[in-house]
């Protein structure tokens, strides 16, 4: 979980490759952000608040060496690359992702899964299961289609263990919807 928060730390400040987001040079952003430490070891961010130019970020996390991890974005918007909330966790069972906005460019991602040997389950060690609910009412998933009223629940894991139930409204307006079961092959 440190890893999101820095990976939503350099987004802000740097911008999103292929996503067209930059932050503007000379413009401020302000980024607040509480820490505590727990007796347990445990860190809390009681508050992650973002603002500047294409911007807000209104957040909590909770890191746990031994337990369940979470970030808790009730606002995370970065203009042309996301707006909703998000909701992640890391627990022994794997990670959890809700994402549920209105608006999520997802060009990069789709670009890597259908990379040959995307999608993970390749390669050496056995990644986490990735539980994933997802409501969004339009994703972008190339530079011409963007899809509408995206719903997608499943869990993504080693190749034997995955299932993602698609629908969503195309392009063109018809409705969609697919249940994915990759081959472990």
């Amino acid at each position: 979980m440190k890893i999101i928060l820095i990976v939503i730390a350099v987004v802000v400040v740097l911008g999103a490759p292929a996503t067209g987001y930059r932050k503007a040079a000379g413009r401020p952003l302000k980024v607040a952000v509480d820490f505590n430490r727990n007796a347990d070891g445990s860190m809390q961010a009681s508050r992650l608040r973002a603002d500047g130019p294409g911007v807000s970020i209104d957040a909590t996390a909770s890191l746990r060496p031994d337990a369940a991890s979470t970030v808790d974005a009730r606002v995370l918007k970065v203009e042309g690359v996301y707006d909703g909330a998000l909701q992640l966790t890391a627990d022994d069972r794997g990670r959890s992702v809700s994402a549920h906005g209105r608006y999520f460019d997802a060009r990069t991602m789709v670009h890597d899964l259908s990379a040959p040997g995307g999608g993970g389950g390749a390669g050496g060690g056995q990644a986490p299961a990735v539980r994933l609910d997802l409501a969004l009412d339009q994703v972008r998933v190339s530079d011409r289609a963007t899809l509408h009223n995206l719903r997608a629940t499943g869990v993504w894991a080693d190749p034997i263990h995955r299932r993602l139930d698609v629908s969503a409204n195309t392009p063109a307006g018809s409705a969609a919807s697919r249940h994915l079961t990759p081959d472990a092959g």
